[in-house]
């Protein structure tokens, strides 16, 4: 069978045109638009942030730096809001402080730490009572210290023997010396105590006290006190 023929001078009209579309939309004006007006923003916020003024940082604190006696500085001035730490002022050789020594009535200036100093005598500073002596409850003794002047000044009746720690033992409180101790001299020093009523052990500390009222005691430092410790026995029940 024969195709059909289409006559001669017949012109085919024109098959429509097809439109192309690109995956996603990309190419529609309104797209464009849109990505554009979003660069435009984060341009816009990138200029404003960096013409926000920046929030001044507190100001650093003055410092000052004192050199310790070690030679490691240190702060004086507290950082804002904090309490100023008080200035510790260093306590002389010859102060002495806490239930041992009591509060004293004087310290030494400069240049007078080795004025009066005490050492034990020769050949022991327990004449009597050596330590840990046995007496029996309420037994009276009396004590014997000997001590060389081992210091610079001259010790003088003025000059005291004064208890300072511990029980007193029914002592007084303070003797006066009894005799001139020039430095290198000793003394013997007696008090007469009484043993307590209770069994137990018992130590009395003393140091010596010069004319101005300062302190002091035995070597190396000068501030050591010497003392007398005794035990008192339980007494025996005779059947």
């Amino acid at each position: 069978m024969r195709q059909r023929e289409m006559p001669t001078g017949v012109l085919s009209p024109p098959l429509p045109k097809r439109k192309t579309a690109t995956k996603g939309g990309t190419n529609q004006p309104g797209f464009r638009t849109g990505r554009f007006a979003v660069l435009l923003w984060v341009l816009a916020l990138v200029m404003l942030a960096c013409n926000l003024p920046l929030t001044p940082l507190p100001p650093t604190p003055t410092l000052g730096f004192p050199l310790a006696p070690g030679g490691s500085p240190s702060p004086t001035y507290p950082y804002p809001g904090e309490t100023p730490t008080p200035t510790v002022t260093p306590t002389p050789w010859a102060t002495f402080s806490g239930p041992l020594f009591g509060t004293p009535t004087a310290t030494y200036p400069a240049g007078e730490q080795t004025c009066d100093r005490a050492a034990a005598g020769y050949p022991s500073i327990d004449v009597t009572i050596p330590d840990g002596t046995v007496l029996q409850p309420g037994e009276a003794f009396v004590k014997v210290w000997r001590l060389r002047n081992a210091g610079t000044c001259t010790w003088t009746p003025d000059y005291r023997v004064v208890w300072v720690d511990g029980p007193r033992l029914g002592a007084p409180s303070e003797i006066p010396l009894s005799a001139v101790v020039p430095p290198g001299g000793s003394i013997d020093i007696s008090v007469p105590m009484t043993a307590p009523s209770e069994p137990g052990t018992y130590t009395s500390y003393w140091m010596l006290r010069n004319a101005q009222g300062r302190l002091f005691g035995l070597e190396p430092t000068g501030r050591d006190p010497f003392w007398v410790k005794i035990v008192v026995a339980t007494p025996t029940l005779t059947p």
